[in-house]
Parts: C-alpha cells; sequence; structure tokens
C-alpha cells in the first residue's frame, strides 16, 4: 500500500518476506534498511550480528 506504514515485529522469515521495506534494530538503533529483493535471511542475519566480535 502507497502512503501507509505497519511496523510489525517479527523473528519469521515468512513474515518478513512479506514486507516492502524491513529495518534490522540492533542495541536500539538501525543496522540496516532492506528493500525488495534485499530481504533474504542471510542479509538479515548479516545485519543482526555486524560488528560483533566472535572471536
Amino acid at each position: 500500500s502507497h502512503g501507509r506504514t505497519f511496523i510489525w515485529y517479527s523473528t519469521e522469515m515468512d513474515e518478513i518476506r512479506l514486507c516492502d521495506r524491513v529495518y534490522v534494530f540492533r542495541d536500539g538503533a538501525i543496522q540496516a534498511e532492506l528493500v525488495g529483493d534485499d530481504i533474504t535471511e542471510q542479509n538479515v542475519l548479516a545485519a543482526s550480528f555486524a560488528g560483533e566480535d566472535h572471536a
């Protein structure tokens, strides 16, 4: 829908894939904005853990 905003929290990729635009938050800040074909599980996970030290 044009001109409408709906905020939804989900961890289910089936639901997330239905969105036109996804914002990934971490520690209260936007880590990524994903649009269209960029909304993939790989991109969501990469943004979710960006900057995390795994050492």
